[in-house]
């Protein structure tokens, strides 16, 4: 949150950037929150670890010098799994990991339950495309800070010119999202460790302030 809110202490504020850094919080929170959830058994605890050690060996034999640390992490977990007796489900994909039965939460469908309490809603899988297509390069997304060309008088001959821009409105909902979602997942990580203490009660309690004033300048906007 620290490198977002920089990103804004200048006279130009970024027209991408500050999507870039909420996409990486949408996946960073649903996956810290997962990891940390204080209401599971030991068992599911570790049989997450491994998806998530097995998640990133895959990742890090993408990379040639450090494929072979890679694959001996693999063949560690599998190994882990094997004396606990669960079966591996490995793919072709790293959305495929499962250790009997537990896979790495999808970041859209998770992200959703953090943000919104609506029944049926893809609030976090749109989230989550739009900012995964704005690192992409998709058109689509990149279009939409496309600023409206001035107009001229009919008839007039002038140069077709645009901008590129975004408007407080557009970063005020990125902020809210990045915000439920990392208070959560450090919520989390509280209740799991137990360290419930007036420091975080309060720095809780300003972020949901923080929250509260945020949405107030949406409401005003719409």
């Amino acid at each position: 949150m620290r490198a977002y809110a920089a990103l804004f202490d200048t006279d130009r504020p970024p027209v991408y950037g500050h999507l870039v850094l909420v996409r990486a919080v949408v996946e960073a929170s649903v996956v810290s929150a997962w990891l940390n959830d204080a209401s599971i058994g030991v068992e599911e605890r570790v049989r997450r670890g491994l998806v998530e050690r097995i998640h990133s060996a895959r990742q890090q034999q993408r990379i040639k010098d450090f494929r072979p640390k890679g694959k001996q992490v693999e063949n560690d977990m599998k190994t882990v799994a094997h004396v606990f007796g669960w079966p591996l489900h490995l793919g072709d994909s790293t959305a495929d990991i499962e250790v009997a039965g537990t896979r790495r939460p999808s970041p859209g469908p998770e992200a959703t339950k953090v943000l919104v309490d609506i029944a049926g809603s893809t609030l976090g899988q749109t989230l989550w495309s739009y900012q995964s297509d704005i690192m992409h390069s998709a058109w689509y997304a990149l279009a939409q800070a496309v600023l409206a060309p001035p107009q001229g008088q009919p008839g007039l001959l002038t140069p077709t010119r645009a901008g590129f821009g975004t408007d407080s409105r557009g970063v005020n909902a990125q902020t809210v999202c990045a915000l439920r979602l990392i208070l959560h997942a450090a919520n989390e990580r509280v209740v799991l460790m137990g360290w419930q203490m007036p420091e975080w009660t309060a720095a809780a309690e300003r972020a949901e302030q923080l929250d509260h004033l945020i949405m107030k300048s949406i409401r005003a906007a719409s």
